[in-house]
C-alpha cells in the first residue's frame, strides 16, 4: 500500500529467484487446518484475513484464526506481544526457533529490526503510540522535539487531543518525573505511581480535549482545533493515505520520536502440552508452522503485509521501498533509536488498577465541569 511501485518489481524478481532455488518454500498442503491464535485481537480480522487472502493459493490449505477469551497456547502458531513472547520463552511454553531454516541464505540477522529476532519468536510488524503535532503551528518558532516540550504549555501552546486511557500517559508521566526507562513498569507497580501520573496530567489539564479514538484526535488535528494528538502511528499513516487519495493537504504531521512507545507483533510456535498429547489430532503441526513463519516473515511478504495496515515490517532490509511520505511516520530506522518498548504483558496482568483510578479521575473532572456549566 505504501511501497514505491517503480522499485518493487526488482524485489519481486529476487523473491521469485529465491523461491526457484528453494530459499523460500511454499507451505505444504495438509488436510488439517493450520490454527493461528492471536493475543492481539484487532489482528484476527485484519492482518490474518489479509494473509490468508493474499497467500492462500500458495498455502493450499485451510486456516482457523481466533482470539482467545483469555490468552492460552492452543494453536499451531501464536501471535503475541514482545514481552509476552519473552516471558513464554523463559517459561519453556514455546519452542526455540530454528533461524537457520527460517531466514533465507542471503538474509542476515542485521536485516531485521532490533528486538525482532528472539530465541523463541520472530517479529512481523511494528507500530508505536506517539505524540504527533501540526508543524505549521510552529513555523515562527522551534518545533517540539522532546517529551517535556509536549507538557510545556507555555513554550508550546495549543490544545492536546488525548485518548481516555491511562496507557501512554502512565509511561510518559513517570519518565517526565525522572524514572529510568528500564524501571518504568517496576515503578508503575508502586503505590506512588498514580500520584505522579495525576500531577503530570495536571500540567496540561487546561489544554486537554479528551477523545475516544485516534480518528477523532486526527480530525481535530486536521481542523486546527488541537495542535497535538496522542495516537498510534498506523492510524496516522492511514490518515495520510486517505488525504492523499482525496487530494487534501497531508504534510503537516510530525512526530516526537523521543517519546514514542513501540509495540511489536511476534510469531511463536507453542510446545505440545499434556492436554494436546492426550488427543493426538490436536498436536502442533510443527513443520507446517515453520513453513508458515518462513513465508510470512520473508522480507517482501512481510513488507507487503505490514504496510497494508500502516505498520513497519519486522524485516528492515527493504525499508527503502517504503515511500518517504510514510517512512518518516513509521517506527523504523533512527525513529526507533530512542523508543520505549511497551510492556503489554504488564498492562494485561497489572494495569486494571491504574485504569480504574484514571477512570475515576476522568469522571470526577467531568462531574465538576458539568456543575460549573
Amino acid at each position: 500500500m505504501y511501497i514505491r511501485a517503480a522499485e518493487i518489481q526488482t524485489a519481486e524478481i529476487q523473491v521469485a529467484e529465491e523461491q526457484a532455488t528453494g530459499l523460500v518454500q511454499p507451505v505444504n498442503s495438509t488436510a488439517k487446518p493450520l490454527r493461528i491464535q492471536s493475543w492481539l485481537p484487532d489482528h484476527v480480522h485484519t492482518i490474518w484475513n489479509y494473509v490468508i487472502e493474499q497467500y492462500g493459493n500458495d498455502f493450499e490449505r485451510s486456516f482457523s484464526v481466533f482470539a482467545p477469551g483469555s490468552p492460552d497456547f492452543d494453536a499451531d502458531v501464536l501471535e503475541m506481544s514482545l514481552h509476552d513472547s519473552i516471558a513464554a520463552c523463559e517459561n519453556d511454553l514455546i519452542n526455540l526457533l530454528p533461524f537457520n531454516q527460517l531466514l533465507p541464505d542471503r538474509v542476515e540477522f542485521r536485516d531485521y529490526r532490533w528486538n525482532a529476532l528472539q530465541p523463541c519468536a520472530i517479529g512481523h510488524s511494528v507500530w508505536a503510540d506517539v505524540i504527533t503535532f501540526d508543524h505549521t503551528a510552529f513555523i515562527e518558532q522551534n518545533e517540539p522535539v522532546t517529551l517535556r516540550d509536549f507538557f510545556d504549555v507555555d513554550r508550546f501552546p495549543g490544545k492536546r487531543a488525548v485518548r481516555m486511557t491511562a496507557r501512554g500517559l502512565a509511561e510518559w508521566s513517570l519518565e517526565l518525573n525522572g524514572t529510568a526507562r528500564q524501571n518504568l513498569y517496576k515503578e508503575l507497580s508502586t503505590d506512588s505511581a498514580w500520584e505522579k501520573i495525576q500531577q503530570t496530567v495536571q500540567l496540561i489539564e487546561s489544554e486537554i480535549i479528551w477523545v475516544e479514538s485516534d480518528q477523532q484526535a486526527l480530525q481535530l488535528l486536521d481542523s486546527g482545533e488541537v495542535t497535538f494528538a496522542l495516537v498510534t502511528t498506523s492510524n496516522v499513516v492511514k490518515r495520510v493515505s486517505q488525504r492523499i487519495q482525496s487530494d487534501m493537504p497531508h504534510d503537516h504531521y510530525r512526530v516526537i520520536w523521543s517519546a514514542a512507545i513501540a509495540h511489536m507483533g511476534m510469531l511463536v510456535i507453542p510446545r505440545d502440552n499434556a492436554k494436546r498429547k492426550a488427543k493426538p489430532d490436536t498436536l502442533i503441526n510443527y513443520d507446517d508452522s515453520i513453513d508458515f513463519l518462513r513465508y510470512v516473515t520473508q522480507p517482501l511478504n512481510n513488507l507487503r503485509m505490514a504496510t497494508a495496515f500502516g505498520y513497519a515490517p519486522g524485516a528492515r532490509v527493504l525499508d527503502e521501498l517504503i515511500d518517504n511520505t510514510y517512512r518518516k511516520l513509521l517506527p523504523l530506522g533512527r525513529n526507533l533509536d530512542s523508543v520505549i518498548w511497551r510492556n503489554d504483558k504488564w498492562w494485561r496482568e497489572n494495569g486494571a488498577e491504574l485504569e480504574t483510578k484514571f477512570q475515576q479521575y476522568f469522571d470526577a473532572k467531568n462531574s465538576v465541569a458539568a456543575v460549573e456549566m
